[in-house]
Order: C-alpha cells, then structure tokens, then sequence
C-alpha cells in the first residue's frame, strides 16, 4: 500500500490484473475482493473499458432486493392520499 498525504491507499492495479480479475469473477463484489479496489472504484472501470471499446462481460452490482415497482407506486399514492387528508383538516 502506498501513502499519499497522510491516506493510505491500494498500489494501482494494471490494466491486465484487472480484466483477469473482471472475467473470471461472478459479480463487482468479487473483482473488489480480487483487487482490493472499492466496489464503485471497479464498476466506474469497467465502465471506462467498455466505452473505449473493451468488450468486458455485464455483471450484477450486488447489492439489495429487486425493486418491486407496483407496491412502491401504492406506497407512495398511499402516503399522498393521507398527507392530502391530514392537510384538509
């Protein structure tokens, strides 16, 4: 690790160590693991790479539960309707 002004930080990862790491892991969390980069650090990469034209595999982020749509609609219509009634009052 280097120091820089007092941070610590990873040595730079080159340009291969990271496309092995991309290809061969499952999601963004594991290339992380891999190359000791923060998880937005790897994604904002590969999304460098793929827009100069390296063809980098699509992966899930991780993260939290799949949105449902359709109930967090009612939830908001729900929460509108009662502020509405609480400010006829």
């Amino acid at each position: 690790m280097a120091k820089t002004s007092g941070k610590v930080r990873n040595e730079r990862v080159s340009t291969e160590t990271f496309i092995r790491a991309w290809e061969s892991s499952t999601g963004v969390q594991e290339v992380s693991q891999k190359t000791g980069m923060k998880t937005p650090t790897a994604q904002a990469r590969a999304s460098k790479y793929r827009a100069a034209g390296i063809p980098l595999k699509h992966m899930p982020k991780g993260g939290g539960a799949k949105l449902d749509v359709k109930a967090a609609q009612a939830l908001v219509a729900q929460l509108r309707s009662s502020v509405k009634a609480e400010n006829a009052n």
